[in-house]
């Protein structure tokens, strides 16, 4: 990969430099129409293939507003202190002088600006004749009257054609057509049901409105269809996109008996790169959520790389979300005792999904020296900027339910050592909090939604934490923009309730 000059026959590496064209007196430009290019043929051929990793997309409004922001913050630097914050240079008192001078020069005064659309009306040139009039009341009334009758003949003729399209399909309007929500009967299996008008639309048009006579069908991915498959085996009731009516939100597996639902969210199709691109929020999934609490309906959102790595783990947690644990085990018939940082390591490698957790103690539940369930505590957390307990990690092995289990190892923990305060965090994709309150938790926030990275065809989520902002991004960029640059994405969960034992409190 090198390229020689024509001129003196020096080699370089990958391109000749405009430093070496200097000395033979001649610009890039120059050399190129004289001698060819200036790049050695593989690094040519290396750039050829270059896509830039925003081609096709627009820059949202935050960006553009972050861009703007910097540049006047630049120019101001540029004017107050007479240096360019980024290339260094500093202007001379001549130069300054020349730009006040061309600036005195730029201000237009009414009377010259008058005088410059005379002077082009007068040599013909094309022009708004209408510029600094104002229309009179009697032409604002004229404009306001023709823009009216023009807006009620759009009107008339597109309610005329939707009209003609429910007649055309066996409908019939249950209300007046000024709606923008039409209410329809169909006249073949008498259901009632709601479109907008913009399903009337040419582009949106269907011969199948009436959901009764043309059931939908979705797209549902691998995964989903599994994970509906997999509940269905243990809820014969379970059903699959599921909505409450027929333009609520969407449910991937709803068990009506238990009044919980199952949503899969796949990493790339609920990014927030995807969710931008489709004018959605990205935090949609978390709003999700809380819209059907509001409503009484547990949500549990599974992410694919949890499905996917670690699904002996996710089912062994439906299954006793839904009360179908294999095994029940009650912990009064559990031996209790600590036990060690390599027993705790291996148990939630296998039996939790965020796997092993930094720990100052573990206490296990024992069933003929069977390890069968497990809590840990860690005394501080500098990451949360915590110097207190926190109850960071329990779990129970796979598809067994320990009735009692984290009650009775909550309890031998807060009598073998000096405690006053506890806190914990819920995740809210999975747990509503309810464990917590059986142990004497308070809750004390909802939580809000944080983020994960990942790496487009890696199936696998990078704690936020591992990708913070450092001295080797480019800093006048966030963390996020860097982190777009590098080809990496983002998804975001439904957050972390935040719980709080205390012996103050009496528990």
């Amino acid at each position: 990969m090198s390229i020689t000059c024509k001129i003196c026959n020096t080699t370089f590496e990958k391109i000749i430099p405009w430093q070496h064209l200097k000395t033979h007196g001649i610009t890039s430009a120059e050399y190129k129409a004289t001698h060819g290019p200036l790049y050695s043929p593989e690094t040519l051929a290396k750039h050829s293939t270059k896509v830039p990793y925003n081609k096709g997309m627009s820059m949202s409004s935050d960006q553009k507003e972050k861009l703007r922001s910097k540049a006047l913050e630049r120019n101001k630097i540029w004017r107050d202190t007479n240096t360019h914050p980024i290339v260094g240079q500093t202007r001379s008192a001549s130069t300054i002088s020349k730009i006040k001078e061309k600036r005195q020069k730029q201000v237009i005064s009414p009377e010259s600006a008058k005088k410059a659309i005379q002077t082009k009306i007068k040599r013909g040139i094309a022009f708004n004749g209408f510029k600094g009039k104002t229309h009179s009341a009697e032409s604002k009334k004229k404009i306001s009257d023709a823009s009216k009758k023009h807006n009620l003949v759009k009107s008339s003729t597109a309610n005329s054609a939707i009209l003609e399209k429910i007649n055309e399909l066996s409908l019939s309007l249950l209300n007046d057509i000024s709606n923008t929500q039409l209410q329809l009967k169909c006249n073949k299996c008498d259901s009632e049901f709601t479109f907008t008008k913009q399903y009337f639309h040419a582009s949106k048009f269907k011969t199948t409105l009436c959901p009764t006579c043309f059931p939908r069908t979705s797209k549902n991915s691998q995964g989903e269809k599994e994970l509906y498959d997999f509940i269905l085996a243990l809820c014969p009731d379970a059903i699959g996109n599921f909505r409450t009516s027929y333009h609520c939100k969407e449910i991937d597996v709803f068990v009506p008996s238990l009044n919980i639902g199952f949503e899969y969210n796949g990493l790339y199709w609920h990014s927030e790169i995807v969710s931008l691109n489709n004018n959605k929020n990205p935090k949609s999934d978390f709003l999700k959520q809380k819209h059907f609490a509001d409503n009484n309906i547990q949500l549990i959102q599974i992410f694919e790389d949890e499905w996917e790595n670690k699904r002996a783990i996710v089912q062994s947690r439906i299954k006793n979300i839904l009360n179908k644990s294999n095994k029940a085990i009650y912990a009064r018939t559990c031996s209790i005792r600590e036990i060690s940082s390599k027993e705790s390591s291996i148990f939630f490698n296998e039996n939790h999904l965020m796997g092993n957790g930094r720990s100052n103690v573990r206490v296990g539940l024992f069933v003929n020296d069977e390890l069968i369930s497990a809590m840990s505590f860690t005394k501080s957390n500098i990451s949360r900027k915590l110097n207190t307990w926190e109850l960071n990690r329990f779990a129970s092995k796979l598809n067994h339910n320990v009735v009692g289990g984290a009650s009775k190892l909550f309890k031998w923990f807060v009598t073998h050592n000096n405690v006053s305060t506890v806190i914990s965090y819920s995740d809210n994709r999975w747990s509503n909090g309810n464990l917590y309150s059986t142990i004497g938790f308070n809750k004390v926030s909802s939580g809000t939604p944080s983020y994960w990275y990942f790496l487009p065809n890696v199936n696998g989520r990078i704690h936020r934490y591992a990708l913070r902002k450092s001295a080797a991004d480019n800093q006048q960029l966030s963390e996020w923009e860097n982190r777009v640059q590098q080809g990496y994405n983002r998804v975001w969960d439904s957050g972390h309730a935040k719980w709080q034992w205390s012996i103050e409190k009496g528990h």
